[in-house]
């Protein structure tokens, strides 16, 4: 990932609104506890701060909340449940239509084992979350300015700037830092006042507390502006259970669909930190890849189109498709990640269809391509009395192997 100075600093960088929902007790029997940590950040161009800030006052505005728009205000002052479903599928219905992005951390912390230091010391819990938020934010984005609430947040905001500038390795004193943050009373910032109701409405599908069955309504309408949701721990054996038993697939289907998806996350881990050009591309379409493969249980294939708008919406760039297929997909295939591919586009393969998709795709056109070159290489050694070979170069043996079968 290329994450060299950035004109004019933070200029064009992303604006990103942080707001988290739960704590950090451990104590779940205890009233006002949760069972999860959420984070969530809003994700907005710089262009359209303004008009995204008026939308969430109008939203407020039309909820009649005093002070802020807070998910708890909300949820306090619609108690009757079916107008508290009716208004919050109203609001998503306005997310919808907003120019922005959602990235959404998902933190069990009854899954954390009891002897666990996250448990038992606060900072240790943050520098916990610190690095996942971080994975995340520096390998989709080059250049950031991100706003967090002073109070609610400020611990947890605190240590992470500390730990993104000392895990970047750029200072914040540097004048060309592309990495900017903020700390604003929330009742003065309409942003992160949506991202706080963003991590409430995030909290109804996940807080065993908190749980509601609208969510699945509510996150339907807003799935496409949900760039990801991490969830820790996340288990994708599981995940892949669940498919197999659904879609009464086989066994063979079961190993296609583990190894594929730990290609994937092997390749993630493994270049998070790389400042190799197109990394943060590629990491972007595995992402993609991976969010569809774990929020429908028939995975679909996505076109080309598709994961070059995602590269285009998250950095900015463009890629035309033959670029978008020798540096991205060329690549991850070259680096041993399995991608299948068909006519309707990419996934990552969950059974045997999808892997012999991607075989007869290449087959087609390898075949015709090899006929070709199979009559160029006749014809030149019938013109040349057998004295030219065009493929004796030892770089060509596995193709004269191939056409001499």
């Amino acid at each position: 990932m290329n994450h060299q100075t950035i004109e004019s600093a933070t200029e064009k960088a992303k604006h990103i609104y942080i707001d988290e929902f739960g704590n950090n007790g451990f104590d779940f029997e205890k009233q006002g506890v949760s069972t999860h940590f959420i984070l969530t950040s809003i994700i907005v161009n710089p262009e359209d701060v303004d008009e995204i800030s008026q939308s969430s006052e109008e939203i407020r505005e039309g909820l009649h909340l005093k002070d802020e728009l807070k998910f708890s205000s909300f949820k306090k002052k619609f108690h009757n449940q079916q107008i508290f479903n009716e208004k919050l599928l109203g609001i998503c219905n306005t997310l919808k239509r907003l120019n922005l992005q959602i990235i959404c951390f998902v933190f069990d912390k009854r899954k954390i084992f009891e002897d666990s230091p996250i448990r038992n010391y606060k900072k240790t819990f943050y520098k916990f979350l610190n690095s996942k938020l971080y994975d995340e934010l520096w390998s989709r984005f080059q250049s950031l300015r991100i706003e967090a609430d002073e109070h609610g947040s400020r611990d947890f905001m605190d240590e992470f700037k500390n730990y993104f500038h000392k895990k970047s390795g750029i200072s914040q004193d540097d004048l060309f830092c592309p990495y900017e943050f903020r700390f604003r009373n929330s009742i003065d910032s309409p942003l992160v006042q949506l991202a706080d109701f963003v991590a409430g409405l995030f909290s109804i599908g996940f807080d065993e507390k908190a749980k509601l069955d609208i969510y699945e309504s509510c996150f339907a309408l807003i799935e496409e502006k949900v760039i990801t949701i991490e969830e820790w721990p996340y288990s994708y054996e599981k995940l892949i259970d669940k498919k197999v038993n659904l879609l009464n697939s086989s066994e063979i289907n079961r190993t296609i669909s583990v190894g594929s998806i730990r290609k994937c996350r092997n390749y993630i881990s493994d270049n998070i930190e790389s400042n190799e050009e197109y990394c943060v591309e590629r990491m972007i379409v595995l992402k993609r890849l991976l969010w569809e493969f774990r929020n429908n249980i028939k995975a679909k294939y996505l076109t080309s189109s598709d994961l070059i708008e995602c590269i285009a919406e998250q950095t900015g760039k463009r890629f035309t498709k033959h670029e978008f297929m020798h540096y991205i997909i060329g690549h991850l295939r070259d680096s041993e990640v399995i991608i299948s591919s068909s006519e309707q586009g990419y996934k990552i393969p969950t059974n045997e269809a999808d892997i012999y998709s991607y075989v007869n795709r290449s087959f087609s056109n390898i075949d015709p391509m090899m006929n070709r070159l199979k009559v160029c290489r006749k014809e030149i050694l019938k013109l040349t009395g057998g004295e030219l070979d065009i493929l004796s170069q030892e770089k060509f043996d596995n193709i004269r192997r191939y056409l001499n079968l």
